[in-house]
């Protein structure tokens, strides 16, 4: 469930930033079409937060099991990965309600930018977060089958 979670979640943001983003500003890139590229690039990242939510979810269960080794690490990075998720999802909130006001388009959009500079820092601290738990609990996984003694490391014939 856990790597199917991470999976999911990130594949999606990949997909996202690598083909939704450039597709969009491609066919919508002329300045009239700002609001067009805005929203649907909104409604994908709610959709993006959302999955995100669910997997840290369905993740919880494999991190917290009491007996797994490295437990600590892997909580504490699935755990700054939970802060990084609400943050993202408050900021969300945020920029959404900034396009929602009148004349949003036309404004001076320095204060928007460095809110949505924030929020991409923020989306790419928590990728390498999810990147780092990979790669800790494949090491915990691999630790505890070998501790179980269901692991070989060579193949008889």
């Amino acid at each position: 469930m856990f790597l199917v979670a991470l999976m999911f979640w990130q594949g999606g943001m990949m997909f996202y930033g690598g083909v939704t983003v450039p597709v969009t500003r491609k066919h919508l890139s002329a300045k009239e079409d700002e609001p067009k590229r805005s929203q649907i690039t909104q409604r994908v990242t709610q959709w993006l937060n959302l999955a995100g939510t669910a997997a840290l979810v369905a993740m919880a269960a494999d991190v917290f099991a009491a007996s797994v080794p490295l437990r600590g690490a892997r909580r504490w990075l699935w755990l700054s990965a939970v802060g990084m998720q609400v943050a993202l999802v408050v900021q969300h909130r945020h920029l959404s309600q900034m396009m929602a006001e009148p004349g949003f388009y036309e404004s001076d959009m320095r204060v928007f930018s460095r809110w949505h500079s924030l929020y991409l820092i923020i989306s790419t601290l928590q990728w390498a977060a999810m990147m780092g738990l990979l790669g800790v609990s494949t090491a915990a996984w691999r630790k505890a089958d070998c501790r179980d003694g269901s692991s070989t490391t060579h193949v008889t014939p």
